[in-house]
């Protein structure tokens, strides 16, 4: 850990005692096996990998490891986190930082394009549940009973 810290700016260190500190300690020490990430961190693994990836500890890149099937079998930082050049470190960090924002572009135009769609379909739910419900009793109906 002692090169991430000399390399890495201060605000990219998570406070001790944190998930994302822990996990980020365990990148130090290298590879770190999915399933013993998933034991370790109650299978909320996910939480401390994104708040290092991403813009509150300064966009870490960690990277996946696949086996055959592309399933993610284990992640480690990347090798230039511990090269102990505050450059190469930099470099690390814009990287992950512009696969990061390309990613939140792409899913917010996604985002945008299916949301007259989305509202659509949401509206057809919201009147077919109504019409589910049957009269209320204050609606408006015709009125077949006799008037006295």
């Amino acid at each position: 850990m002692s090169i991430l810290l000399f390399t890495a700016p201060n605000e990219a260190i998570p406070p001790l005692g944190t998930n994302a500190r822990q996990y980020l300690d365990l990148l130090a020490l290298g590879e770190v096996k999915e399933n013993d990430a998933m034991v370790l961190f109650n299978g909320n693994q996910r939480s401390p990998i994104q708040d290092l990836g991403g813009d509150r500890y300064c966009n870490w890149f960690i990277r996946p490891i696949e086996n055959e099937q592309g399933v993610i079998i284990a992640r480690k930082l990347n090798e230039r986190h511990f090269s102990g050049d505050k450059q190469l470190d930099a470099d690390a960090r814009k990287e992950r930082k512009r696969t990061l924002k390309e990613c939140s572009h792409k899913q917010a135009k996604q985002g945008r394009i299916r949301e007259k769609k989305a509202f659509q379909e949401r509206a057809e739910a919201q009147k077919e549940f109504f019409l589910s419900l049957g009269v209320a009793a204050n609606d408006e109906q015709k009125n077949t009973a006799k008037k006295y």
